[in-house]
């Protein structure tokens, strides 16, 4: 405003000031002429009617003093505004030509076009029209040049945003494939988990039932195994006494059977005699000696009898020795099939812990790659608020700039006005 000021107020001895200052009496005396005897107009009402012009001149230079403040008021409002545009602009880091110099330009050309305006003709005022339509011109290619910019700016992130959706997208169904195969094999281990749950309980209560009945049994069978052999060990002692006695036995049964045959013979050979008539006191003596020896007879029989049930009841000790025996190898095998299956259910157990930790790797997986499809969607909900930030700038822009042409336009409107009325 200090430009039109300094029109308005230094140049007081202007073209208006010296309007002011001429006197209504000497305009009379240069402009008109005293007729007396001829019809013409009188000197008052010719002072009344230039009173009312130089008055509607005065009141026209008011007003027009009034609307060209109102003029650099709405200039400073819109620069004010292009500041604050200006500012934005820089704040979203976009490459726009800056406007501002060119305003500075112009309103210094403006101002300086209006004291010329004020010196000069219409000449002037044609060749000021023509600056003006000159700079209108230069300023609108100048707009169009950052409108093309913050086209280009609108079509690289346009071109940003769609890639981000695609890839957004991309990941999106990447992602939904991943859930869709986690849920299946959060699906298989949950079912797996049952079933493991289910047969390690089955397994642990029957392991403990099984446990404790085989530690009961095997309790047992190892005080059983430790007597059986203990009696085993009894046993072998007295089977090597038997088989020494049974040996002795033998020798005695065959020296007995041997004296019995012997004794058979001599038998026969009295009863042979005894069948004799002739009985003589050796015949008497030897039917003595057969009836003795025919009890002798009798009781080695009875001795071999006996002897041959004590082989028969040696024999039952050493059948039952064995059988002893073949028990004792059942129950090794017994605790054998024992420790296998403690050592099945160990493997169990184990392929339950990697299960487990199988599937604590599964949901860490997806965990990250959720994280990594959320960042990605922030970043494309980032990306979308930059596109809508520029959009609306450019659209303020767009507006401002319009603003501006029609600034400049009833500028140029105002000009034609004042030429029109000769108020130049």
């Amino acid at each position: 405003m200090s430009n039109m000021d300094g029109w308005t107020n230094e140049n007081g001895g202007g073209i208006f000031t010296e309007i002011r200052s001429r006197s209504v009496d000497e305009n009379l005396d240069k402009k008109l002429k005293t007729v007396w005897f001829s019809r013409g107009y009188s000197r008052a009402s010719v002072k009344e009617y230039i009173s009312h012009l130089q008055a509607e001149m005065e009141l026209l230079q008011d007003n027009y003093k009034d609307h060209v403040k109102e003029i650099m008021d709405e200039k400073e409002r819109l620069a004010q505004e292009k500041t604050l545009l200006m500012k934005q602009l820089e704040e979203s880091q976009t490459p726009i030509v800056t406007n501002e110099e060119k305003v500075r330009e112009l309103e210094s050309q403006i101002a300086q076009m209006k004291v010329e305006l004020e010196h000069h003709g219409e000449a002037k005022v044609r060749l000021l029209e023509s600056k003006i339509e000159s700079l209108t011109k230069e300023l609108e290619t100048n707009d169009a040049n950052v409108l093309v910019d913050f086209q280009n700016r609108i079509d690289e992130l346009s071109n940003e945003l769609n890639l981000s959706q695609q890839n957004a997208n991309e990941l999106n169904l990447y992602c939904e494939n991943l859930e869709s195969q986690l849920e299946q094999a959060n699906q298989k281990i949950d079912t797996l988990n049952q079933s493991i749950v289910s047969l390690n309980d089955s397994a642990v209560m029957e392991t403990t039932k099984t446990d404790a009945a085989h530690k009961e049994e095997v309790g047992l069978l190892v005080k059983e195994n430790a007597a059986h052999k203990e009696q085993v060990g009894q046993l072998a002692k007295e089977n090597a006494a038997h088989k020494e006695h049974v040996g002795l036995l033998v020798k005695e049964n065959a020296d007995l059977l041997a004296r019995i045959s012997q004794l058979e013979k001599g038998l026969a050979k009295a009863e042979e005699m005894a069948r004799t008539p002739v009985e003589t006191v050796e015949t008497t003596s030897m039917k003595l000696e057969n009836a003795q020896l025919t009890l002798e007879v009798s009781e080695l029989r009875e001795k071999v009898r006996e002897l041959q049930k004590m082989v028969v009841g040696k024999t039952q000790l050493l059948a039952n020795e064995e059988e002893l025996l073949k028990k004792i190898k059942t129950l090794e095998e017994q605790l054998g099939e024992y420790k296998g299956y403690r050592d099945d259910n160990q493997l169990l157990l184990n392929e339950v812990v990697s299960l487990s930790k199988f599937t604590q790797e599964l949901s860490s997986k997806y965990k990250s790659q959720k994280k990594q499809y959320d960042e990605l969607m922030i970043l494309f909900e980032s990306k979308q608020t930059e596109y809508e930030e520029i959009s609306k700038s450019f659209e303020d822009v767009k507006n401002k700039l319009d603003s501006y042409e029609d600034y400049f336009n009833e500028i140029s409107e105002k000009a034609a006005y004042l030429k029109g009325n000769k108020m130049i």
